[in-house]
């Protein structure tokens, strides 16, 4: 091949107006951010914008963005998801400096994380953690470190603003640390002016070290503050924060509150913060101090304040606010303990908290002290009237601040939504009580986020239509589920079928799951969205339970969450946990859905009696009954999986009783992808392990197709033949089929083939096109073929399945999982030329264009080219760049300019000499840009030539 086919990329100068790439050109936009190289590659002065969802992180990996940032950052309402497994040094940003900005951006742990506190940060006596940032401070500007200059740190020109971002994270420091702590929900410590507003923060902090009171409250040191949106004010700077809201469990052993933990001066009185103004801020979380030092406190807006000017206005609190006993302890509904050295209000803020310590107050423990000043009027708590009554009194002072919902106050702005008591009036959706409230066979939509705390129970066999409309519920910290979001998904008498969409849901924190057996279901069952489908009159009725008309449907539904906690019923029942749904038992659909965070089950022992009739699975945990007949498509495990019976990536166990006469009608997974780790702790033949599926039985007159899928988790098992790549075992009855069909495994994420074994049955099995990528992979099923590089797989693959499978980031996937933005891009591929034949030979030119960008480094084009040699299937790629790119170029006798190519500049690659001989080729190709250093790729694009003609 390297002899007849002549592989240099030439960028030939065959063209007239050639223009070099140092021509400069200046442009405001901002730069789209679509990887988390991309984000971790931020300039500190670079404006960015995020292009789509980014994840960072994974297990062995450490977060780390060292650069302090000043500069923008907008989410544009895109999420940043935090691998399981990942450790976060200080937060997303260990600091933040002068004129940052970051805003509209969601921020959401996936499973486990290790939280590392930042320490030794620029002016900081603190070892500080912030789901945003760990610090924002003044640092050093020109040479000088500007922490205590107080014109510096007050001047508006230096603000930092943070507005419209949301924090979903379990931040659990297990650090001990000499100095005082800050965690923050948003941010560890600020010493800076700094603007927030229209924040959330979901979960928890739960510091579990107990620290001592020399560590965190000795007078020399600064004072350690744990808060849902600040853990520490310090310094001579300004807050200004309105409309916030805190949904998290904050514990720590020092200053704890809602918004902020603590304000504290650093040395003395005159380093105390310049003004502390917290506005129309909500308060849902339980507040809690587990230290019993002299100086502990805990309050629902703030722990402790020592400030200029205190401007604690128009905020509720809800949540409880508890201190652990100390002859000192304090806590209010507002503040523990307060200080003010100029003219400064407290008014018209509510309290609905339980309040719990040595010292107590509605509003403020121990008092408020200092001079100048101090406006105290229209504090209320719920013995001070009636909502109604309230609202109406506050409204005179403060117009429009106020409504009511559910029977308590209500700020305007939020629309109450989150206030979790009362009952649903409407279609529409907006908190727990709504949720609760709805009529098993009603059609409901979520209008706005909200989080399920406590224990939640919906016993009804929901058989309605729940939208979640993109909206988010989240599983709080310490919340019991009975089963899942609903028991039961069901069709009724009257033909309802359940249907749920346009949802996610995400657990903030560890949570407890209590199985249940659902009307119908032999098993206890847990589900995230839901523990069981099933038809509850009658679940042997095939009539019902098959028909096409009585499909339940889950779609387009999303679950972050990890299923640790797994309350243990009875040894001898089944287990069917799954992370959408725990076990089906009719007709059902499931597409487009994703399973985020961990599945791990109890240890069970070999004397239980359901052990092997139990499933996990990401999607499904086990599917069962006569009609049970399931279609799974488009839909992803990210998740790791551990249990004692059959575990799937999709779907864990699909049964059949009675000698195969009694089970599912019909099986479908497609286009599905497993990217999590699938593991059995069973040592017995009775279980198995597969990346898709883990055990798939069929009665005698059923069909089972796989199809389209894609597993690059790691699959392990006590017995490795029983681990498979895609399904780890099936069983055949006498008269079906098994159909396996143009999937795809990676060659080192698996003992063993794609199918671990086939045990007894007699129905045919269908094996096609199944592809394992790596050298040297051992199948049990010697029809299992073997490609050795991504790219030889999308080829091998695109030529059955058309438009199925695309390349990505050196990878192969399916093409509607794929998310990857290119619009950073700044090259494409246009268009392919061959020259006259000429003893034998020809040459071919590529070209592709650029837009008016002229400030790239270099440009480029990757070429794998595919043809068969003596019958032998081949393949080579090459990869050239260049500097020098043209307006226009001759094609065919013809001039081709930029602009009829939707370009503003052309640049070529011709591959040399190559022989006619070689018949009909392949080129996958792809362009590339280089910019300060990155290599910035394009889609690939497929040309099929034909040198002989």
């Amino acid at each position: 091949m390297k002899k007849r086919i002549s592989l240099i990329l030439v960028f030939a100068m065959l063209l007239s107006l050639l223009v070099p790439l140092t021509v400069i050109t200046v442009s405001a936009d901002p730069t789209l951010l679509t990887n988390a190289s991309g984000l971790s590659g931020m300039s500190a002065t670079g404006n960015y914008k995020l292009a789509n969802d980014i994840t960072i992180g994974g297990k062995n990996v450490t977060w780390s963005y060292t650069t302090e940032f000043k500069g923008t950052l907008d989410g544009d309402g895109h999420t940043i998801y935090i691998a399981a497994d990942t450790t976060i040094n200080g937060g997303l940003f260990q600091q933040l400096r002068a004129g940052a900005t970051i805003k509209n951006l969601n921020i959401v742990q996936v499973g486990t994380a290790t939280w590392k506190f930042l320490q030794g940060g620029t002016g900081s006596c603190t070892s500080c953690i912030g789901g945003v940032a760990a610090i924002i401070g003044a640092g050093t500007v020109g040479g000088v470190n500007k922490w205590g200059d107080e014109s510096y740190l007050t001047d508006t020109a230096n603000k930092v603003t943070i507005t419209n971002v949301t924090v979903t994270a379990d931040i659990a420091p297990g650090e001990s640390s000499v100095a005082g702590v800050a965690v923050g929900g948003m941010v560890g410590e600020v010493g800076l002016y700094l603007d927030m507003s229209r924040c959330v923060f979901n979960g928890s902090i739960v510091d579990t070290t107990n620290r001592t009171e020399k560590n965190t409250q000795d007078n020399n040191k600064m004072r350690s503050g744990y808060g849902g949106m600040i853990g520490l004010l310090f310094r001579k700077a300004k807050i200004y924060m309105t409309e916030c809201i805190n949904n998290g469990y904050i514990s720590g052993y020092g200053h704890q509150g809602g918004m902020v933990g603590t304000a504290s001066p650093v040395w003395s009185a005159g380093d105390a913060f310049k003004v502390v103004s917290i506005k129309r801020c909500v308060n849902y979380g339980k507040i809690n101090c587990s230290g019993s030092g002299s100086l502990v406190s805990s309050g629902g807006i703030i722990g402790y304040i020592y400030c200029v000017v205190m401007n604690i206005d128009n905020n509720i609190n809800y949540g409880s606010v508890t201190v652990a006993s100390g002859s000192g302890s304090t806590a209010g509904g507002l503040f523990a303990f307060g200080r003010r050295n100029d003219t400064s209000t407290i008014q018209a803020n509510v309290n609905y908290g339980t309040i719990t310590a040595n010292t107590t107050g509605n509003f403020w423990g121990s008092g408020i002290y200092g001079s100048g000043t101090l406006t105290t009027t229209l504090n209320r708590t719920s013995e001070s009237g009636t909502a109604a009554g309230i609202a109406s009194e506050l409204n005179s002072s403060f117009a429009n601040t106020y409504t009511t919902s559910t029977g308590k106050v209500a700020l305007a702005w939020e629309g109450g939504k989150r206030i979790l008591s009362g009952s649903l009036s409407s279609n529409q959706i907006s908190n727990q009580a709504d949720l609760a409230a709805m009529s098993a066979n009603g059609s409901y939509t979520l209008v706005s986020d909200f989080t399920i705390t406590d224990t939640w129970y919906y016993s009804s066999a929901f058989t309605g239509t729940l939208d979640g409309g993109g909206h988010t519920i989240t599983i709080a910290e310490g919340a019991l589920l009975r089963g899942g979001l609903f028991k039961q998904l069901a069709t009724d008498n009257n033909g309802h079928s359940a249907v749920i969409k346009n949802l996610k849901i995400v657990q903030a924190g560890s949570a407890i799951y209590t199985p249940v057996a659902p009307d119908g279901s032999g098993a206890y069952c847990v589900g995230v969205l839901a523990a069981s489908i099933e038809y509850p009159a009658d679940c042997n009725n095939t009539s019902i339970t098959a028909a096409a008309a009585n499909t339940v449907k889950i779609q387009n539904v999303t679950v972050t969450a990890t299923i640790n906690s797994i309350t243990l019923n009875n040894n001898d029942k089944g287990y069917a946990v799954g992370g959408i749904i725990g076990e089906i038992g009719m007709i059902t659909l499931v597409e487009n859905c994703t399973f985020n965070g961990s599945i791990s089950d109890v240890a069970r022992t070999k004397a239980d009696a359901g052990k092997y009739e139990s499933g996990y699975g990401g999607i499904v945990g086990v599917l069962i009954r006569n009609g049970g007949t399931l279609t799974v498509s488009q839909c992803i495990n990210n998740a790791s999986i551990t249990g004692y019976a059959s575990e799937g990536g999709i779907l864990g166990h699909c049964r059949t009783w009675s000698n195969n006469a009694t089970g599912s009608d019909s099986v479908t997974i497609e286009k599905c992808i497993n990217k999590g780790t699938i593991t059995g702790m069973a040592s017995d033949n009775k279980a198995s392990v597969g990346g898709i599926a883990g055990h798939v039985a069929l009665k005698n007159t059923s069909l089972a197709t796989i199809k389209n899928c894609i597993n690059t988790g790691t699959i392990a098992s006590a017995l490795e033949n029983y681990a498979g790549g895609i399904v780890g075992c099936v069983r055949r009855g006498v008269a079906n089929q098994f159909k396996f069909i143009g999937n795809l495994q990676e060659a080192d994420s698996v003992v063993g083939s794609q199918i671990a074994q086939e045990r007894e049955g007699s129905g045919a099995l269908v094996y096609e096109n199944n592809y394992g990528r790596g050298a040297g992979i051992a199948g049990y099923y010697s029809s299992l073929s073997t490609v050795n590089k991504y790219a030889d797989a999308l080829y091998v693959l695109n030529r059955t399945y058309s438009n199925i499978y695309v390349f990505r980031s050196n990878k192969v996937t399916l093409k509607w999982a794929d998310n990857q933005s290119f619009a950073n891009a700044k090259t494409s591929y246009k268009f392919a030329q061959m020259s006259n034949i000429s003893n034998g030979k020809r040459s071919i030119r590529l070209v592709a264009g650029i837009p008016n960008d002229l400030t790239l480094d270099s440009v480029g084009i990757q070429i794998t080219i595919y043809y068969e040699k003596n019958g032998v299937a081949k393949n080579t790629t090459l990869e050239g760049s260049t500097t020098t790119v043209h307006q226009n170029v001759r094609a065919g006798g013809e001039i081709v300019t930029a602009a009829s190519e939707g370009s503003t500049y052309l640049y070529t690659a011709t591959i040399n000499d190559v022989s006619t001989s070689n018949g009909q080729i392949t080129l996958l190709i792809r362009t590339f840009h280089m910019k300060d250093g990155a290599k910035i790729w394009n889609d690939y694009s497929a040309v099929t030539l034909n040198l002989a003609s």
